[in-house]
């Protein structure tokens, strides 16, 4: 006998159960038919005395043979006779038995557990429960090996679960038609109670009390009208010219506009365009801030923000924090008339314009903390190359300078003198980006320069280079300021590019 360490239903959990029903023999018999292990009851002698169907079935088994069979012609060659006559005089449990059924090709391999059954009235003789796992069969090692059994054919796939978006896509669908259905009987309607309706307010006379309601009856015929116009546009998508916005500038010329709906601005880099309709994408931007601000209530206040998505694409987001969209208000928000009421009636909302978003190639969702739009990005116009006035009266000094500019990208004007400097800026008839220019210089100083140049242009930034540095008067009167910088001569070039920048982004 082979002690292994293996996991099932162990059938001293088996015989505890059996003690928890009634004492009667027919109580245990049911019970014993219903466990689905093979489990069998023998005497103390060694002859079986109950089995159930899993039992019977392995060994093959009439329910007449029971009686009559011995568990030593179950387990040939192996003592189990023995064990069961061990248990049913002391009472301890055998578990975990392995045993072989002799030691030709095709014996059958076993573990076995045997158990004190519970004492019965009905005669009161010790009995062993039987417990039996059959673990298979050893193979003729002489036989040639057989064919591997065919795999199973694989269960068909279940159908994938619908996504969030094919789900929202259906709803539209099914809102369309709807609509559209609605609309077209509604206009039919209207038709006749128009018709009708002035002919009739034209046959009253004047100060009949009937003409007051009859013009409430038109009055209405008109907000009718003026819902399936609406809902004719969940339908079809107008036609939207679209052009190239510059979403930085749009986004500051309009940032009073969207504080009225309590969403704050945050424009993106320069540069960033879009290929859309500004009026579509205003609409759709109005309609979903004034649903989520409603939705969201007063202590959430959205941004907007514009980015990049890809190299052809741009995103637009009204984004909040903390605040959570409810289930019911995240379910209605692409559904018409779902928002706050507008005067009269709630307006179709953000459902009107799905339809011309998507023709001029824009996409549109409903993210946790997000409404995202979509749509086509435009190429970033090249940065229009900036010129700056350089004067000196040394070619040496003015030559090394211009060269290091044009290095960095700059377009150089350069003058000899403040006389040609200003001539230039005459025949040029724009102010240049910047101007850099000698303090001291003969005839007109570079002092005087910038002071005729801000008269026509103030905002210009103006770079002084000067090699008196000890000279107070002079300094100040190129006292810095915001437009306004001194360089002491001598100076590195890299230095000067420093200085140029950081008052250009001034």
């Amino acid at each position: 006998m082979q002690r292994v360490e293996h996991q099932f239903w162990k059938s001293a959990e088996v015989a505890r159960l059996l003690e928890l029903v009634d004492s009667e023999r027919r109580y245990f018999q049911q019970l014993l038919a219903a466990l689905p292990v093979a489990v069998a009851i023998a005497g103390s002698g060694g002859t079986l005395r109950a089995a159930n169907e899993a039992f019977r079935r392995m060994f093959a088994l009439s329910p007449e043979d029971v009686a009559q069979t011995r568990v030593n012609d179950l387990f040939p060659g192996c003592p189990v006779a023995g064990w069961v006559a061990d248990v049913a005089g002391t009472g301890v449990s055998i578990e975990d038995c392995e045993l072989m059924t002799g030691e030709d090709p095709g014996a059958r391999h076993f573990l076995l557990m045997l158990d004190p059954a519970p004492a019965w009235r009905d005669g009161g003789q010790p009995e062993v429960l039987l417990t039996v796992l059959e673990l298979g069969r050893e193979e003729d090692a002489s036989e040639t090996e057989k064919e591997p059994p065919p795999e199973p054919e694989p269960p068909a796939a279940a159908p994938s679960p619908a996504l969030p978006a094919d789900v929202e896509r259906a709803k539209r669908a099914a809102i369309e038609r709807l609509s559209a259905r609605v609309a077209h009987v509604a206009n039919n309607l209207l038709m006749i109670i128009g018709g009708y309706g002035e002919e009739i307010l034209e046959s009253l006379p004047e100060g009949d009390v009937r003409r007051a309601g009859m013009a409430e009856i038109l009055r209405a015929a008109e907000r009718l009208g003026r819902i399936t116009k609406d809902l004719n546009a969940l339908t079809v998508a107008r036609d939207y010219p679209v052009e190239t916005l510059d979403l930085r500038k749009w986004m500051d010329a309009r940032r009073a506009d969207w504080a009225q709906w309590c969403v704050d601005v945050e424009p993106p880099e320069p540069g960033l365009c879009a290929i859309v309709s500004t009026e579509l994408l205003e609409q759709i931007l109005v309609d979903a801030s004034r649903y989520l601000c409603h939705a969201l209530g007063p202590d959430t206040r959205p941004r907007l923000r514009a980015a990049a998505s890809g190299p052809d694409r741009v995103q637009l987001r009204i984004e909040w924090r903390g605040a959570v969209l409810g289930e019911d208000a995240r379910e209605r928000f692409f559904e018409p008339f779902s928002g706050e009421k507008v005067g009269a009636d709630p307006p179709v909302g953000v459902a009107a314009h799905v339809k011309s978003w998507e023709k001029i190639g824009g996409t549109m969702a409903l993210e946790d903390h997000a409404f995202v739009l979509e749509c086509p990005r435009a190429p970033s116009p090249a940065p229009q190359q900036q010129t700056v006035l350089l004067v000196d009266d040394e070619p040496g000094i003015r030559s090394l300078i211009a060269r290091a500019l044009e290095r960095e990208g700059f377009a150089v004007l350069q003058a000899g003198s403040a006389q040609d400097a200003l001539q230039a800026c005459q025949d040029r008839g724009e102010p240049p980006a910047v101007l850099v220019t000698d303090l001291t210089m003969p005839g007109v100083s570079g002092r005087e320069l910038a002071e005729r140049l801000r008269l026509r242009w103030p905002e210009l930034p103006v770079l002084f280079i000067s090699g008196y540095t000890a000279d107070p008067q002079l300094a100040a009167s190129a006292a810095p300021d915001a437009n306004t910088r001194l360089l002491h001569k001598p100076f590195t070039t890299t230095r000067l590019i420093e200085e140029l920048r950081a008052l250009l982004r001034a």
